[in-house]
């Protein structure tokens, strides 16, 4: 019985090394694929790519959530999206701003955040 828990302790380990040895691998291909991406582009072209990336998608998804749920709370919203969208504008251009200079976009934040892993 000793000698089969040994065994299996031993299966599991090897195992756990072969995962993290894979995701090592992934997470090496992902830098070098984002290395050769950032050496061979134009640095302000892919700067204007995650501006308008980002606030297309806010912009489109503030849109939605308030054109879907307005009509559905009777109205109750309606007053508050017409109130809040002058700052949302204010902060989905902070927001495109900061992931143009930086080249992260918070779109893949939002999706990294998704229980099915839409981006990984």
């Amino acid at each position: 019985m000793k000698r089969k828990n040994e065994i299996e302790q031993e299966l599991d380990q090897k195992e756990f090394e072969n995962d993290i040895g894979k995701d090592l691998a992934q997470q090496y291909r992902k830098l070098n694929i984002e290395e050769k991406l950032r050496e061979d582009a134009n640095k302000y072209v892919v700067g204007v790519l995650y501006f308008t990336s980002t606030l297309v998608f806010f912009e489109v998804l503030w849109w939605l959530l308030s054109s879907i749920l307005g009509p559905i709370t009777l109205g109750i919203l309606e007053a508050f999206f017409e109130t809040m969208t002058p700052f949302m504008h204010v902060v989905f251009l902070i927001m495109a701003i900061s992931s143009a200079i930086t080249w992260k976009s918070p779109i893949t934040y939002i999706l990294k955040l998704t229980p099915n892993g839409w981006y990984d």
